[in-house]
């Protein structure tokens, strides 16, 4: 899951660079890309209250991530 702008994240975390641990990943493995937008930044943009923590859009995110887990997962 990553931030949909880049100019407003970390420069680690830069979303033009998702594809690059997705192609990593086991090809038979289930994998899906997710670019959030909204909330707000605070402080330093590697930290936590920035961009980078999904600030502002923390149960928007969870949410998200939480019900692709549960669609994904082996039962």
């Amino acid at each position: 899951m990553r931030r949909r702008y880049g100019w407003l994240c970390c420069l680690f975390a830069l979303p033009a660079w998702a594809d690059l641990p997705l192609d990593r990943l086991r090809a038979d493995a289930p994998r899906e890309l997710m670019l959030l937008d909204g909330g707000y930044s605070e402080g330093d943009p590697c930290q936590p209250w920035a961009w980078h923590g999904y600030n502002g859009i923390e149960a928007r995110a969870l949410g998200l991530a939480g019900a692709w887990m549960l669609a994904h997962g082996k039962h």
